[in-house]
């Protein structure tokens, strides 16, 4: 009987670590920004803020095209590499959660909450995302569909300029102007860099529907304050 129960056992842990492990993309809705210009010539007109001090942007191969720039990334917002899937909100609405300390940086919240539009089991979770003004820490906790939250989870996610291990790169940025010139920085250096966040639900949880996924910004790496955390996107791994 003792050597039956030493093999159940076994079989329960080794059930909670068979999962795919493919990341695939996660619809969810709860962003706050517009940070990426996707056509014409404006950029202030198709974006509701910069994404660091200098109101820095990202834009599209096809904002590129249209201003005679390099680089850019997917038009169709479609992030992939290996087994990772990203995709981005539509460009056309708010597609960025903007984060900052207390929300004291203009057009950022201190907490925001990315809800997903079909709740599901994951075995991980992965959020696409960067810092400005130097690094950031938060803080990220599971809401489940059973009313239960998972342990907050504290993460730090590196600059959009020089980090170690991006996801994404080379992308450049251009300044939120209302017309062009505009001037693409970041190419000859690999930058701007995206990096991910991979986070395995406790085991005893990975069968629970995930609802949404509250984000914390809890520290700047800037001593004035002013870093500023960038969520772009969110994939799992089915359980």
């Amino acid at each position: 009987m003792k050597r039956v129960l030493i093999v159940a056992s076994m079989l329960v842990i080794c059930a909670c670590r068979l999962y795919a492990q493919t990341y695939t993309p996660i619809a969810v809705t709860g962003f706050n920004n517009d940070g990426v210009a996707e056509t014409g010539t404006n950029a202030e007109a198709v974006t509701t803020t910069g994404l660091d001090i200098q109101q820095k942007i990202l834009y599209t191969f096809d904002f590129a095209a249209t201003n005679g720039l390099q680089a850019g990334i997917p038009n169709d917002g479609l992030f992939t590499t290996g087994l990772r899937t990203y995709q981005m909100a539509d460009y056309a609405d708010s597609n960025v959660l903007y984060l900052s300390k207390l929300g004291s940086v203009t057009n950022t919240l201190g907490t925001g909450t990315l809800t997903f539009t079909t709740p599901a089991a994951y075995s991980k979770i992965s959020l696409l995302c960067f810092s400005t003004e130097q690094n950031s820490t938060l803080g990220i906790t599971f809401n489940y569909t059973d009313g239960t939250t998972s342990a907050q989870v504290v993460a730090s996610i590196l600059d959009w300029f020089g980090g170690i291990n991006p996801v994404f790169d080379s992308y450049g940025r251009i300044q939120r102007l209302s017309s062009g010139p505009y001037n693409v920085e970041g190419l000859s250096s690999n930058d701007p860099r995206i990096y991910c966040i991979d986070i395995a639900p406790a085991c005893e949880n990975q069968s629970k529907n995930i609802a949404s996924i509250t984000i914390e910004y809890l520290v700047s790496g800037a001593p004035s304050g002013v870093s500023r955390a960038v969520f772009l996107a969110v994939s799992g791994q089915a359980y």
